[in-house]
């Protein structure tokens, strides 16, 4: 089940890392109708699905399915959101982006609980939210579980949809300082421009991904890749291409610059602890 959900994952950002817009909006739509169809074919899989035991159910709808679920979320969100987008001053624009933020952080405080419960690492209650799906007092709504055409997703809808809110508070909030500042956030950081080879900083930020550094472990891969790529104006490509093609399959040692970067950083240590004035 597994891996048949990671390669449906994959495929699907692949797709979306290929696409080439013209705009916001035609970026929303056709990555809306991607990672649809993702999850019309993770559900067809689950139809015949035999789950092994509880566990493996328990593990598809607290974090597989949500996975999906919050693309889709997230596109279908950002394309309302800029289609909707008022053709006028700066002043009515942030503030229609300002309303936004507040709709959307009533629906985090509705469902804090639960939010907390996932980012936090609990497991108590997983029997209840994830196989019997029942009302919980960690469900704010009063019991009203959301479903979809596919399969009751219950707290995974919900959880996903969380998941994408907080990456849509992201985009306005980012939106908003555009207007503020009266220009496009620069894409470089100082000085800086990343010199070194691309399939190095995929290396680490695979890792990045892998060891859950970014918001408490509920950022993947696909978002630090893009957060990266904005701040140093650099195209990482087809990144998914070259884990599995590159990374992944090389024979001696598959992490070549982490292992170089461990080395280069105990050797600056050992430099400064026998000169100090070394830096």
């Amino acid at each position: 089940m597994e891996k048949t959900a990671e390669l449906i994952f994959m495929e699907m950002a692949e797709q979306l890392n290929s696409l080439q817009p013209n705009n916001i909006i035609e970026r929303a739509v056709s990555s809306y109708n991607i990672v649809k169809d993702a999850n019309r074919r993770l559900n067809d899989y689950m139809d015949t699905y035999p789950f092994k035991d509880q566990e493996e159910e328990i593990k598809f709808f607290k974090h597989i399915k949500p996975k999906l679920l919050k693309e889709q979320f997230y596109y279908s969100e950002l394309y309302f959101l800029e289609s909707l987008k008022p053709n006028k001053d700066k002043k009515s624009i942030e503030q229609y982006f300002n309303d936004h933020l507040k709709y959307n952080n009533q629906y985090f405080e509705r469902n804090r609980n639960l939010y907390n419960y996932q980012r936090t690492g609990q497991t108590a209650k997983d029997h209840i939210l994830f196989v019997e799906k029942k009302e919980s007092d960690l469900l704010a709504t009063g019991g009203s579980i959301e479903k979809d055409s596919y399969l009751a997703q219950g707290h995974s809808s919900i959880l996903a949809r969380l998941q994408a809110l907080e990456l849509l508070n992201i985009y306005i909030q980012n939106e908003i300082h555009k207007l503020k500042s009266n220009a496009p956030i620069s894409n470089t950081v100082g000085a800086l421009t990343w010199t070194a080879p691309k399939v190095a900083l995929i290396e680490l930020l695979y890792a990045l991904a892998a060891i859950g550094a970014f918001n408490n472990g509920n950022a993947d891969l696909k978002t630090i890749v893009n957060v990266f790529q904005d701040t140093f104006a650099i195209n990482l490509g087809n990144y998914y291409s070259v884990i599995q093609q590159n990374i992944r399959i090389r024979k001696k040692n598959r992490t070549v610059f982490l292992d170089n970067l461990k080395y280069q950083a105990e050797k600056r240590m050992d430099d400064t602890d026998e000169n100090p004035r070394f830096s």
